[in-house]
């Protein structure tokens, strides 16, 4: 079983936490998960088609089973309507699901930041309730899993200074809640269903 988990530098920073040389069966004590391999772009945007296309691009490259999806915290710090923001990356995550016949998808939710750069930190945890709603719905509607992050929600504890990026308690949990996924779809004999 081979699942690529992308996103944006959340990702990259999870790679990183985690360690080039470790195994995946260690990494997330799971002893029938074989590869796992990691991709994020810094600052990674839905609404940026070019690194949709690089997100393709990757998927065709390593053809994984599962895809773990991180994306979409970097435009919810923005103008753009949630609901387009959603729209887009469900409509994109679907038809990779059926061009790649990937057997599962599923996008992780939304946690809150700190520090923002165009709305305000309050605004933006507005947006991220908003979108994580809207996501829920959309999976359901496209045959996705939503996975719901837990232990994120109105913490300190998991970001880094920067008021962005999850420190190593941060990306610990974040194992842990990936770990869930992997069980999830090992365990999972019918079609994708949302996490509650």
């Amino acid at each position: 079983m081979t699942s690529l988990v992308i996103g944006d530098s959340h990702v990259n920073r999870l790679r990183l936490y985690i360690g080039p040389g470790s195994s995946a069966a260690d990494s997330y004590s799971i002893r029938e998960l074989t590869t796992v391999k990691y991709y994020g772009i810094s600052g990674g945007l839905v609404t940026n088609n070019h690194h949709l296309r690089k997100f393709s691009s990757i998927v065709q490259q390593i053809n994984p089973h599962h895809l773990i999806v991180l994306l979409g915290g970097n435009d919810l710090d923005s103008p753009s309507p949630v609901e387009l923001i959603v729209t887009k990356l469900v409509s994109f995550l679907t038809q990779l699901k059926h061009l790649y016949q990937l057997k599962t998808v599923t996008i992780l939710s939304y946690f809150p930041r700190e520090r923002t750069r165009l709305v305000s930190a309050e605004l933006y945890t507005r947006r991220v309730n908003q979108a994580n709603e809207n996501l829920r719905i959309n999976c359901f509607e496209h045959k996705l899993t939503y996975w719901k992050l837990r232990g994120f929600t109105n913490s300190r504890d998991p970001i880094l200074r920067d008021g962005v990026h999850l420190n190593n308690l941060g990306n610990y949990k974040l194992v842990r809640q990936i770990r869930g996924v992997f069980l999830h779809q090992l365990t999972s004999t019918g079609p994708n269903t949302t996490q509650s």
